[in-house]
């Protein structure tokens, strides 16, 4: 594992969109959501619970190293740092939540949390840094942890969203990306990616230029969201 902070002297692979390392990454995230779960299901609520903070402790630590690193090699910035994209609020809701058992934060972390870290492990944004970088280990363990988060809590922990949670995750989306988009015009930053598009490929690649693309991004965010509430409403339909 390579730690340096500039892309050009990495020696390793440069990071490729569905390569082999980005489908192996995908394929083990699966892999051990649908493991942990089947194993700790029955398990007793003592090693329950002792996973469940492990959970949480380790969702800390990785962000923690990421910020050292950042430190480490002077590429730390308010402008890239601040925790204010999905899964960074993601990383520091999901572990209060795990160590809480808190309901609140489950209901809206169910859906942001889910979203947000599908799309970013289906289209990393780690620039050229590929396996075995740091940083692509990193990217993968975090939000691989983001997306087990709130799925802990569903299929071990036995939560659902409590109702009206849909609406308002879609509101407090919204007041999130209002919010980031006055930092980024105050910071220069673009953390939702409510500012510009990404600087490498993504799902945006195709939609209209700034202010155009965010419409459908809504669109497809909320659809996500309706989705995710469907399983529960045909399941509160049939009684």
């Amino acid at each position: 594992m390579q730690f340096v902070a500039d892309a050009s002297s990495f020696e390793g692979g440069e990071f490729e969109l569905f390569g082999e390392p980005h489908l192996i990454a995908l394929t083990l995230v699966v892999l051990a959501q649908v493991l942990l779960a089947k194993t700790m299901k029955d398990a007793s609520p003592v090693a329950r619970g002792r996973v469940r903070v492990g959970l949480a402790a380790g969702l800390v630590a990785q962000e923690v190293s990421y910020h050292a690193w950042r430190l480490a090699t002077g590429t730390w910035t308010a402008r890239e740092m601040v925790p204010l994209h999905l899964c960074s609020v993601a990383v520091w809701f999901g572990a209060a939540m795990l160590a809480l058992r808190n309901q609140t934060l489950y209901d809206h972390l169910y859906y942001v949390a889910t979203f947000g870290a599908t799309i970013a492990l289906l289209t990393p944004d780690i620039g050229r840094f590929g396996f075995p970088h740091y940083r692509f280990f990193q990217f993968f363990v975090s939000h691989g942890l983001v997306l087990g988060a709130p799925w802990w809590m569903t299929f071990v922990e036995g939560f659902r969203p409590s109702r009206g949670s849909l609406l308002r995750a879609m509101a407090g989306t919204v007041v999130h990306g209002a919010g980031a988009y006055l930092v980024n015009r105050r910071l220069g930053s673009n953390y939702m990616f409510v500012s510009r598009k990404p600087a490498t490929s993504s799902v945006l690649d195709k939609l209209p230029d700034w202010p155009g693309y965010l419409p459908y991004v809504a669109a497809a965010v909320f659809a996500a969201y309706g989705a995710l509430a469907l399983p529960w409403a045909l399941k509160d339909a049939q009684g």
